[in-house]
């Protein structure tokens, strides 16, 4: 998968686009870009280039999208607990329940986000070689 399909997955889950995602959609928020305009690079002082603008702009965008990623799950372990903790179980199965849960969502970060991370790490590399 890409990383343009994967931060497009992530987008499904958060449920916004990031500034990134609205300029592959051909958005620009507040107009176009000016013809001209420079971003320095923080280490050199110089002018980025367009591909090495476009690398940290992905990089940003994984690197939010990746902690909303984790604040969801986070939230969908916590609200699944809460409803387990208000049903009407014995104690056996409240603490069986909560444990299954605990192991999903475990399993699921763990599948997920070293996507993310290997995914920042080949950005890190195209930056540096740039």
């Amino acid at each position: 998968m890409s990383l343009r399909s994967r931060a497009m997955s992530a987008t499904v889950i958060t449920g916004r686009l990031t500034p990134v995602e609205d300029r592959w959609h051909g958005n620009y928020p507040g107009g176009t870009p000016q013809q001209g305009t420079q971003v320095k690079n923080p280490h050199t002082g110089g002018a980025l280039s367009g591909r090495e603008l476009d690398a940290a702009e992905r990089h940003a965008c994984l690197t939010r999208q990746r902690g909303d990623f984790q604040r969801t799950l986070h939230a969908v372990r916590e609200r699944l607990t809460a409803t387990i903790d208000a049903a009407d179980l014995s104690d056996g199965a409240r603490a069986f329940a909560v444990s299954v849960i605990g192991d999903c969502m475990d399993d699921l970060a763990a599948d997920t986000l070293p996507l993310f991370d290997a995914d920042l790490c080949d950005i890190d590399d195209d930056l540096t070689d740039m």
